[in-house]
């Protein structure tokens, strides 16, 4: 695989998940510097929640609009630089006896402002760094890394936290966004020059960006997709842990047995990922891989049963087999969409993704909370199902299912959009 000898996207991907893994301690790490620093309630932990979605919802757009206009991989660094400066305000105000649950709210937000910016410049900077036909090996190396960041972080939080307290350990996040932006500033390859229209308003920039996802079909249909699914999947993301706790009657080990099962599948998922999209095609890793085998995947939730041992059974099967085919659709979804668009409107496109998925997640988390309160968790979690398994429809109504096997990932794309 010619990527491994790519000194430059080596860099791009310890940066990228040296950068997540700083995202994960600081979602881990703040609340608990809320809880056990100031003695922060319930309340005031939902209004770092709050803030940080409120930081990339009236950020999206925006980040998008400025990638365009931009050079991707110094804004990649100006957001690293940014959050390692805004994280260790937390630290600082800790050892002066001046931490406030405001300025948590503060930090939550602006750095979620510019995680934004980081997620959709990189998304964006990727496809002039390999090349197109080396997008899907690029993806599934990045979302690898990303998925094991989310498996590895969380324990590595909580043991510094109980080491050396929850502000040296936001000190040690900052550092390491820091590491990031240095391996992203060493990338020798000069990012290729856009060429430069006419300067608009944001508002007229981000309308195109808009215009370009509905005017393209098979962009649109890939949209329409993931959104779909996002909003169902998320009726039983957020009914997860009561549904396997109290209607199941699981205990905490066997729930977190469950779950650590899936992120690794997960990143399993994400290594196999372009040699399956390769081998069997891009339509094949999304309609038969994320579609079908991963609504599979789901059936049988509804009506597990039985004593413990047999209901984590049922979870084992959704999250080892639901996590891995998801991951192999993730990255040809990845690949597909940075392919389709138009390379001077990458930022936008990969931005309203962003903010799109964000928002069902959080719509679709309050329906699934508001269906289990009227019908029952079981209720929601075969609506979940159900609907999952409509969302193919997109697809298959789609240009997408034509697209060829054995074709380079260029030429796959131009067929869908033919």
């Amino acid at each position: 695989m010619r990527l491994r000898r790519d000194p430059d996207f080596a860099k791009l991907l310890g940066g990228q998940v040296v950068s997540e893994f700083g995202s994960v301690v600081s979602w881990t790490a703040i609340p608990i510097a809320a809880v056990l620093v100031l003695g922060a309630s319930p309340f005031q932990l939902a209004g770092i929640v709050i803030a940080n979605s409120v930081g990339v919802t009236l950020t999206s757009l925006a980040a998008g609009a400025w990638t365009d206009r931009l050079p991707r991989r110094r804004l990649m660094i100006a957001a690293d630089f940014g959050r390692a400066i805004v994280l260790a305000t937390l630290p600082l105000a800790a050892f002066a006896g001046t931490l406030r649950i405001e300025l948590l709210y503060v930090v939550a937000f602006v750095n979620a402002v510019l995680g934004t910016f980081f997620e959709v410049a990189y998304r964006s900077y990727l496809p002039s760094l390999v090349g197109q036909d080396a997008l899907l090996d690029a993806n599934s190396a990045l979302d690898a890394g990303a998925e094991s960041a989310w498996i590895v972080a969380p324990t590595i939080a909580g043991a510094l936290v109980q080491a050396v307290s929850a502000p040296v350990t936001i000190l040690i996040d900052a550092l390491s966004f820091v590491a990031s932006a240095l391996s992203i500033l060493w990338i020798r390859k000069p990012e290729p020059v856009r060429a430069s229209a006419e300067r608009r308003s944001l508002r007229r920039e981000i309308a195109e960006g808009v215009g370009i996802v509905w005017r393209e079909p098979s962009l649109r249909a890939l949209f329409g997709y993931t959104l779909a699914g996002r909003l169902f999947g998320s009726f039983f993301a957020a009914l997860y842990t009561i549904y396997a706790l109290q209607e199941l009657h699981l205990s905490p080990l066997l729930l977190g047995i469950a779950v650590s099962a899936g992120g690794v599948a997960g990143v399993i998922g994400s290594i196999a990922g372009a040699p399956f999209a390769r081998r069997y095609g891009m339509a094949t890793a999304v309609l038969w891989g994320g579609g079908v085998l991963g609504t599979i995947a789901y059936l049988p939730l509804p009506f597990a049963f039985g004593p413990p041992l047999l209901a984590l059974g049922f979870l084992l099967f959704q999250q080892l087999l639901g996590d891995f085919w998801g991951a192999v659709a993730g990255v040809a979804t990845t690949t597909l969409r940075q392919t389709l668009a138009p390379e001077h409107a990458l930022g936008r496109v990969n931005s309203l993704q962003y903010l799109f998925v964000a928002g069902v997640a959080s719509l679709g988390a309050v329906i699934g909370a508001a269906i289990a309160e009227w019908y029952g968790i079981r209720a929601a979690v075969l609506l979940a199902v159900v609907g999952s398994g409509l969302s193919l429809v997109f697809l298959v109504a789609s240009p997408i299912r034509r697209m060829n096997a054995h074709r380079p990932i260029s030429t796959a794309a131009a067929e869908a959009t033919a």
